[in-house]
């Protein structure tokens, strides 16, 4: 009997301890239901903050964006000179034109039209500009570079081969198959041509040939840059030297050989010494060291030089690079 009031205390005891717990449960309860709706309050708040300032950055990224487009439209026009109807009608073709294929080169209408508006200040007129700016936005799209640095590099090679705005995708075409056909970029073929483009249209060549030329060089040396400098000093050394080295330049009727024919003709002349090292060390020495390590590489080579101009001409273009690129990122 005495042992009852013990276990009443203990249940009593269990009880009392219960209700306690219950009571703090409610009561921290009540409080975490108020932090919740003060915490989701500010949670709340601080979003729709976030939400705003990320809407106000959309909208001056928006403006900023039409302001450049306006602006870089403005300076195409003032360049050329166009006034009156001439410069409504030709910010009507600059604008479509933008819109058009800055779309469907992915890199935006202002980008497209700075891009013109770097073919004008490289020389081009305003319809030109149009012309040639497929071309641009594709170099840009590939090689995932500026569009006005895309729209030197193309300028540039047009102007040293003297091409029209209308074959712009001409070079681009001839550095997407020569960065397939050798090692460099398209951009490293665009700054290799840039070293010799001069002198090799100066000395009759034509752009793809001077690429495929570049093609093995840059498997030889490992950079186009490099190789058009040496390809350079090969074109101006054999100018000068053809004669003394036994190197007939011309053809019967006094046009310029094809630089397959002259490579062959080198190649040839080499041959020509047999197993007589000293006497083809003597004949290299009458070059310049670059030009030498130019001749020797393209004699070298696997294929011939035509063999390489084909193989290139069969690979794919800038169009074709594009759809790959804007459908793997689609």
């Amino acid at each position: 009997m005495a042992e009852a009031p013990i276990i009443t205390g203990k249940l009593r005891l269990k009880d009392e301890t219960g209700e306690t717990l219950e009571r703090v449960r409610s009561r921290f309860a009540s409080t975490f239901k108020d932090i919740g709706s003060v915490a989701g309050g500010i949670i709340a708040a601080e979003f729709a903050s976030n939400v705003s300032g990320a809407l106000e950055d959309v909208g001056r990224a928006a403006t900023d964006s039409a302001a450049s487009f306006e602006l870089a439209t403005a300076r195409i026009i003032a360049a050329v000179g166009a006034t009156g109807e001439e410069a409504e009608r030709l910010r009507r073709e600059l604008e479509e034109a933008a819109k058009t294929l800055g779309v469907e080169y992915g890199v935006g209408a202002t980008a497209a039209m700075e891009a013109m508006e770097a073919l004008v200040k490289a020389g081009l007129q305003g319809e030109e500009a149009v012309q040639a700016l497929a071309g641009v936005l594709q170099l840009a799209t590939i090689e995932g570079i500026d569009t006005s640095t895309a729209a030197n590099m193309v300028v540039q090679a047009m102007t040293q081969f003297g091409l029209s705005a209308q074959e712009a995708t001409r070079v681009v075409d001839g550095f997407v198959r020569a960065s397939a056909a050798g090692i460099d970029t398209a951009s490293g073929y665009a700054s290799g041509l840039a070293n010799v483009g001069a002198t090799a249209h100066a000395m009759g060549l034509s752009l793809e040939e001077t690429l495929a030329a570049l093609v093995q060089l840059d498997n030889t040396f490992g950079s186009a840059q490099v190789s058009g400098t040496y390809l350079n000093r090969m074109l101006l050394d054999l100018a000068e030297k053809a004669d003394k080295a036994g190197i007939n330049l011309y053809n019967a009727d006094g046009s310029m050989k094809s630089l397959s024919q002259i490579v062959e003709e080198l190649r040839a002349k080499i041959q020509s010494f047999g197993e007589d090292q000293a006497a083809l060390n003597e004949w290299l020495n009458l070059f310049d060291t670059r030009a030498a390590k130019a001749i020797l590489a393209l004699v070298q080579y696997d294929e011939t030089l035509a063999e390489t101009k084909s193989r290139m001409e069969g690979m794919a273009g800038a169009a074709e690079a594009v759809n790959i690129i804007l459908d793997t990122y689609a």
